[in-house]
């Protein structure tokens, strides 16, 4: 499994692990800088990052069971449970291998663009 792919390896055909986004940005930067267009570069954290930290955190399953008791009609629960989720989400910690991994590849990419280049 890859948590990280530099746009440079990314391809429209990706979308599934890196969303729609990341895939036409990768798109872009391969069709284009060919043509001698410059596209800034970058890197895509992979849903498989995405289920990894879940997965370190237990959420997994618990996403899942709550998810499976809810009743979506009423709009009260739907809220409540998503606002749930989210605040597990934000509590939860990184994995270290992951938080390296990203902080890596940033700091490749700001070796090439500069101090504190932008980042989405």
């Amino acid at each position: 499994m890859r948590y990280i792919i530099p746009l440079t390896e990314i391809l429209l055909t990706d979308i599934a692990s890196v969303g729609g986004k990341n895939s036409s940005l990768g798109e872009m930067v391969n069709k284009l800088t060919k043509l001698g267009i410059k596209v800034p570069g970058g890197f895509a954290i992979t849903a498989d990052a995405f289920r990894y930290f879940l997965s370190e955190n237990n959420l997994t399953e618990k996403i899942k069971k709550t998810i499976d008791e809810l009743d979506a009609a009423q709009l009260d629960q739907l809220e409540e449970t998503g606002s749930l989720i989210r605040n597990w989400i934000r509590r939860a910690e990184f994995p270290a291998d992951l938080e390296q991994e990203i902080r890596d590849s940033y700091h490749a990419d700001e070796a090439e663009y500069g101090p504190s280049y932008a980042v989405a």
